[in-house]
């Protein structure tokens, strides 16, 4: 009839997290996929098939309560997504140009870039000493795909001309 057991709730959890991971998936893309974005548009950068990892740190007085832990796991992911960004930004195109520099000339580019970082996945929180600490990550990947997809269409726009 009507009732729910734990088990149904545990078949219900089991079944979206199922679903959530071959939904968003995570990791470096098949080869095929690899080889497909180097042939398009600029050449590839070498950290393409990496991810790019940050953790973070945060903490709370009142860490020993559970509301205590939830705001130093949530300043430790704050701080990560902030790390996270300064490598990203940090990561080189070409010699003389790294994400930062091409992000500045366009706030379409930097929103799409943002996105990204916002999107990374985050390991469960550790607490230890009074500090918790998380990790964050990104495929590298999706960074290129924004910033390529940008460069293509500037070339396109201007008729090659970069």
């Amino acid at each position: 009839g009507n009732t729910v057991t734990t088990v149904d709730i545990q078949n219900i959890k089991k079944q979206i997290q199922r679903e959530m991971v071959q939904a968003t998936g995570s990791g470096v893309p098949p080869a095929k996929f690899v080889e497909q974005a180097k042939t398009s548009g600029a050449p590839a950068p070498q950290w393409f098939a990496e991810r790019v990892e940050a953790t973070g740190q945060g903490t709370d007085p009142q860490i020993d309560s559970a509301q205590g832990k939830l705001r130093a796991a949530r300043a430790a992911h704050s701080d990560a997504l902030r790390k996270l960004a300064e490598q990203v930004y940090g990561l080189r195109l070409e010699s003389n140009t790294t994400v930062q520099d091409f992000v500045t000339q366009n706030d379409e580019i930097r929103t799409q870039v943002d996105a990204v970082i916002s999107g990374a996945t985050a390991d469960a929180a550790r607490f230890e000493g009074g500090v918790a600490s998380v990790k964050v990550s990104i495929p590298a990947a999706e960074v290129w795909a924004s910033v390529n997809q940008r460069m293509l269409s500037m070339q396109r726009a201007t008729g090659g001309q970069g």
